[in-house]
């Protein structure tokens, strides 16, 4: 019960921060992507499926709480596919494996960006030069933004999830 309330909890602060633009945490008016950021976290320590579900959800409740279009499901469910396993990984926490994780946030930000982007061009192919340098603008600052406030997220809930793996 404590794993399903700190998994939701988790989440529900990520949705907020998504929401909330707090002083100091935006770059040219891009916010970090808090929920990509808990996505890879636990992608990581979850099994495929899981995943990919959470994904989902992560996706229609963002999609609901802002524009339905462009979709946020085809990036969600890309990261979450890629960052999980088949079967469940229990890998330690350290600091390289914090490392991975901040340049793997940065990585799936600028696909997903790249993604969201991508959607735009079926209704105007015209306003490509625009696009790219939107994309540079908006996908750069947010993968750095993600990328550095990744360990605030990672750390305790992966040693979370690993305390409750190891408790099975």
């Amino acid at each position: 019960m404590s794993n399903i309330l700190v998994s939701i909890g988790s989440l529900l602060l990520c949705f907020l921060l998504t929401l909330a633009r707090l002083p100091g945490m935006e770059i040219l008016l891009v916010a970090p992507n808090w929920l990509v950021i808990w996505l890879v976290t636990w992608s990581l320590s979850h099994t495929r499926a899981q995943s990919l579900v959470a994904a989902v959800s992560i996706s229609l409740v963002l999609d609901a709480l802002s524009s339905s279009y462009p979709t946020h499901l085809l990036g969600m469910v890309i990261v979450a596919y890629f960052n999980s396993d088949s079967r469940r990984k229990n890998n330690l926490v350290s600091f390289n494996s914090i490392i991975l994780v901040v340049l793997k946030v940065f990585f799936w930000i600028l696909v997903v960006e790249a993604i969201m982007a991508l959607q735009y061009l079926p209704f105007n192919i015209d306003f490509i030069n625009e696009l790219w340098l939107r994309y540079q603008r908006i996908g750069l600052s947010s993968a750095v933004l993600s990328s550095l406030w990744t360990p605030v997220i990672y750390w305790p809930l992966s040693r979370w999830w690993l305390y409750q793996s190891r408790k099975k």
